[in-house]
């Protein structure tokens, strides 16, 4: 098992587009990281990795993104807090059920974890994921449980032609009264990683248990 250390970025906004601003900032919000809103251009830059700009806005730095979709320009800036324009590999975990939940990792941190409300946009989700993170190299990790609906799932990604692999996800949902589907898919997709260290048997909610567990963006 290889491990990686690196420095979690700083990133910056700029933007003429009120509406791509306020989606950024709320994409931003819920998946946990600092930002700064650049207005001083030429002190600003100083102080940031990556700059998230909508479609329509002036370059200002080489490491920009160019994005309408907020939250696919806040995934397309995680390979920089990570020392890559692209990332190389990506594991996306699932727990299988009525409302799956989906987990995306690369090099052993967890960049993203979520419920997914209706099991029948699994295929136009992952899809999503694929193409917003860009990585090189995509393998799935589905739960062996819920046969009915994992073999749902299986049916809608199998042709997409990536890698599957069925993980025994026994002890995934412990603690059972605090059991969160986006937590069981970070465990699955980090399976490695769990099975070493064991589940938190902490109360806390999902974000302090997938950081408490796992490396994340906010603790690489």
């Amino acid at each position: 098992m290889s491990y990686y250390s690196y420095r979690m970025g700083k990133l910056g906004i700029y933007t003429k587009n009120p509406r791509f601003y306020y989606g950024v900032i709320r994409a931003l919000r819920d998946f946990g990281i600092n930002f700064i809103s650049i207005e001083n251009v030429s002190e600003d830059l100083k102080n940031v990795d990556v700059v998230l700009s909508s479609g329509g806005d002036m370059r200002i730095s080489e490491k920009q993104i160019f994005q309408d979709d907020p939250v696919r320009a806040v995934r397309r800036s995680f390979s920089f807090f990570m020392g890559s324009e692209k990332f190389h590999t990506i594991y996306i975990g699932i727990d299988p059920g009525p409302k799956p939940g989906i987990a995306v990792t690369s090099n052993n941190v967890v960049l993203e974890a979520f419920e997914l409300f209706d099991i029948s946009r699994i295929g136009s989700m992952v899809e999503t994921l694929i193409a917003d993170y860009g990585a090189e190299y995509c393998s799935f990790r589905v739960g062996n449980g819920d046969k009915p609906n994992r073999q749902y799932i299986l049916k809608q990604i199998s042709p997409l032609g990536l890698n599957i692999e069925i993980i025994n996800e026994t002890g995934t949902s412990f603690p059972h009264k605090t059991h969160d589907n986006a937590l069981s898919a970070a465990r699955i997709a980090n399976i490695e990683i769990f099975l070493k260290n064991g589940p938190s048997l902490t109360v806390k909610k999902r974000r302090e248990l997938i950081e408490e567990e796992f490396r994340t963006l906010n603790n690489i």
